[in-house]
């Protein structure tokens, strides 16, 4: 039935304490009968039978059950034909005996739930266990354990049974109990018995193997006179010490010293049956207790308990046939065992903090999407770059506007960084406050664009590119509004109307050229220079004026150096300080400028000469307007001088400073490759925009990972905490996966049952939590009018990676302790 081949088995082999606990055991035991293996402590019996019952692992040999090599496939045989009966008796906790001897059958790959229930019945008859079939198995005591210990042992039909030290915890009269029983079984079956009480090997063993120093003893023999002791919990008796109390057909007899003090028994005779109401030093002797009593005398004993009754004969139980065996959980069967209370609840204090800090984790990750959803969208937005058009710094402004104008097109500022701009439905705040980033760009002269969708714009209006007006319909709620046509009822910057779209396949707000100058705001700064007085009073003349820039109609007729200037009325106090006298000193003044045409001018500018002044009375938002003709509004930056410092107060939404740079924009060809002459010529450097698109991607990069770093670092810490909160449960578990390992339970198994336990009790409430915070970030970027679908996409995809991670740390302690042999687990865990 067994054979072993060369068996070795060392104990701490890389240490000083190295111990060959096994040397080359063989040895071959039969088919049935009880064999014994006996030996001093630490000889080596109960490693050789837990190798042999698959329960541990050898170093060296093979073992052999039924002719089958058990290597690679212990489990499966061992659930199969193997029983074991353990000294420390290991059933399940918070099951009833019923469903212990159910589990093993499931374990086994028994489902027939009415053969079950007929084994059930079967070996708990055999083992005189009926009564107590649905009491859990901590309110049993020792002996009552071990018999049903051995009834799990028999009832899937096992061709051998281990045992070891079965009656090392039991008192007399429980030891002469099982030991009947095993011997019984062994009539059938083999029962290999580890013990070192030889007056059982005496008695009950058909042979015994010693074992000394690890290796086996062929001369074993046991001598001298077998005297089993039963003494230990026995009431001995003098028979004839009797006190006799009769009170009709009740015939009380008292033995032992006499009482003293005083305690009420009181006897209901109800019909013949007797119900005796004891005082509290009264104890009650029937068949189930292990006391009993032995009367000294010729009479007949009276002792509850015969040793001479004939033990039951075992039930004859076929093997499982079953495929796959060692599975005893299933996902329903999981839920089951956590509802039924069986398992930890979820309310239990440790659970509750657990709890509590499983909200925190969800909250915490949450805002880590939410930052990182933040980073996405700050990334810096290049803007494209014209391979015809050179880029210098600010400084070179004086050089620029005396260049000769036929070697560029125009001369335009570059802005490093897109602008944030808002688009609007008047009137209809809800639908207000859509912001998305931009260029804008200025519409040249006779400028013409192919796909054009709606009208070219007037003063006061602007086109859109189609990537913008894409992205504008991204981040409508109303579907209704997702179309072009909605777009063009919409209001950029509360003042421009949208009148078209036109293609690009970058964001791009375009304006009239006039409505571009003015909306850079780099006129916020002029000044005149009057030598004479003609209008400004001397103490006034520094005084600087904001303005707007506007084309002439032909009435004017304005030169390329002429400029008509018209005054806000409420602004002639920082011109003269009498401004009742405004009127005559603005005629006067034209009068003299109409024949002295340079008499004041715009200072710092490419000469640029007043031709006549006008009070107004109309609603400004500037000082001034000034009046060009349409060639120097095309050119205006080279004309008259902008504010460069008002530029460098500017920075895009990404919060990136901006930076700005001339862009001077030729036709290509030989206007370019002369313009690059003349600027080399002056020393002007062109600017590698190119590079310092780089060096900013590096920086945002930089600071994304600094603001993420801190999350991560907090995220790192939260999941370290969960583990040691995790391992910490795994090591109140630790013995109970023990016993289901050594009962037959596979590793698989037991990992996908920790697997469904932590997803169920960790995390429902990690979902819980997780989701309302983000439902709450939702509501705010809807509150702010920003689309939220890929904050979305990106929390729903950081939720599952953080999800699969607390279920694999979860089940990581599990998995230090299942790579350990049953054995080991229990031998480390079985305190």
């Amino acid at each position: 039935m067994i054979k072993t081949e060369n068996i070795s088995k060392v104990f701490n082999a890389r240490s000083e304490n190295r111990n060959q606990v096994l040397k080359n055991v063989s040895l071959e035991l039969p088919e049935k009968g009880l064999v014994a293996i006996f030996g001093k402590s630490g000889s080596g019996k109960t490693t050789l039978l837990n190798i042999m019952g698959g329960l541990d692992k050898q170093d060296g040999g093979s073992i052999y059950i039924d002719g089958e090599n058990t290597k690679g496939r212990v489990d499966k045989i061992r659930n199969a034909k193997v029983g074991f009966i353990f000294q420390n008796y290991y059933l399940e906790k918070n099951y009833t005996i019923t469903e212990i001897l159910r589990n093993q059958m499931l374990i086994a790959g028994f489902s027939d739930e009415k053969e079950i229930k007929e084994r059930t019945a079967a070996v708990l008859n055999l083992v005189e266990m009926e009564r107590y079939k649905n009491k859990q198995a901590d309110a049993l005591s020792g002996g009552q354990q071990q018999r049903v210990a051995i009834a799990r042992a028999i009832i899937k039909g096992s061709d051998v049974i281990f045992a070891d030290e079965p009656t090392g915890n039991l008192d007399a009269q429980n030891t002469i109990k099982v030991m009947d029983i095993l011997k019984e079984i062994s009539k059938r079956q083999l029962v290999v018995l580890v013990t070192h009480e030889l007056t059982l090997i005496k008695k009950y063993a058909d042979s015994c193997i010693e074992i000394v120093d690890g290796e086996i003893r062929s001369d074993s023999q046991i001598n001298g006179e077998v005297v089993y002791d039963t003494e230990q919990n026995n009431l001995h008796v003098d028979e004839s010490g009797a006190r006799e109390l009769n009170d009709g057909g009740l015939d009380i007899r008292i033995y032992g010293n006499p009482t003293k003090g005083k305690d009420n028994i009181k006897i209901i005779n109800d019909n013949g049956m007797l119900y005796i109401c004891a005082g509290k030093n009264v104890t009650v002797l029937d068949d189930s207790s292990e006391k009993r009593i032995v009367f000294h005398s010729p009479q007949k004993s009276e002792s509850p308990s015969d040793e001479s009754a004939e033990v039951k004969k075992p039930p004859t139980f076929s093997k499982s046939t079953a495929k796959k065996n060692g599975r005893l959980f299933t996902l329903k069967s999981i839920l089951r065992l956590q509802g039924s209370g069986k398992e930890e609840r979820l309310y239990s204090t440790t659970n509750i903090f657990k709890q509590i800090f499983i909200t925190a984790m969800a909250v915490g990750m949450c805002f880590f999407s939410f930052t990182a959803f933040g980073v996405l969208n700050t990334g810096v937005e290049n803007k494209s770059i014209d391979v015809n058009s050179v880029y210098t710094d600010l400084n070179a402004y004086t050089d620029l506007r005396r260049m000769d104008e036929l070697l560029y097109k125009d001369i335009d500022f570059f802005e490093t960084q897109m602008r944030e701009g808002d688009f609007s439905y008047n009137n209809l705040a809800s639908l207000s406050g859509i912001k998305v980033n931009y260029s804008p760009k200025a519409i040249g002269a006779g400028a013409a664009f192919d796909g054009l969708f709606g009208e070219m714009p007037t003063a006061g209006e602007a086109l859109i590119s189609r990537a913008l007006a894409e992205e504008l319909k991204s981040k409508q709620r109303l579907k209704e509004l997702q179309n072009d046509r909605s777009l063009l009822l919409m209001i950029f910057e509360h003042d421009f109307r949208v009148s078209g779209i036109v293609e690009g396949k970058n964001p791009v707000v375009y304006l009239n050229k006039g409505d571009y100058v003015n909306f850079l705001n780099v006129y916020g700064s002029i000044t005149f220079t009057d030598r004479n007085g003609v209008f400004f009073s001397a103490e006034y003349i520094s005084n600087t004026f904001t303005a707007e820039i506007c084309e002439a109609d032909g009435s004017m007729g304005l030169n390329n150096n002429q400029i008509a200037v018209e005054i806000n009325r409420n602004s002639l106090y920082k011109m003269m300080p009498d401004v009742t006298l405004a009127d005559s000193r603005v005629r006067d003044a034209n009068d003299i400028l109409s024949a002295a045409a340079t008499s004041i001018y715009l200072t710092d500018s490419k000469p640029m000469y007043v031709r006549q002044f006008k009070i107004t009375r109309s609603v400004m938002t500037t000082d001034i307007i000034i009046y060009v003709n349409s060639a120097v509004l095309n050119n205006i930056f080279v004309y008259i001088a902008p504010n460069l410092d008002a530029l460098s107060l500017k920075s895009s939404a990404m919060g990136v400073k901006s930076e700005y740079y001339f862009e001077i924009n030729t036709e290509g060809g030989e206007q370019l490759a002369a313009l690059n002459d003349k600027l080399y010529e002056r020393g002007i450097s062109a600017v590698n925009i190119p590079a310092i698109y780089e060096s900013e991607n590096a920086n945002v990069l930089k600071e994304a990972v600094q603001s993420l770093s801190i999350f991560l670092a907090a995220i790192v810490l939260m999941y370290l905490i969960y583990y040691f909160i995790e391992k910490s449960g795994s090591l109140k578990n630790s013995k109970g996966y023990g016993v289901y390992r050594a009962i037959g339970v596979n590793k698989s198994n037991l990992i996908f049952k920790e697997g469904v336990t932590a997803c169920t009790n960790n995390l429902v409430g990690y979902l819980v939590c997780f989701f309302i915070t983000a439902v709450l970030m939702c509501v705010r970027y809807a509150l702010m009018n920003t689309a939220f679908g890929g904050f979305v996409g990106l929390a729903a995809g950081i939720f599952a990676v953080s999800a699969l991670l607390m279920v694999g740390i979860s089940v990581t302690p599990y998995l230090f302790v299942l790579y350990k042999t049953p054995a080991k687990i229990l031998a480390k865990y079985d305190i």
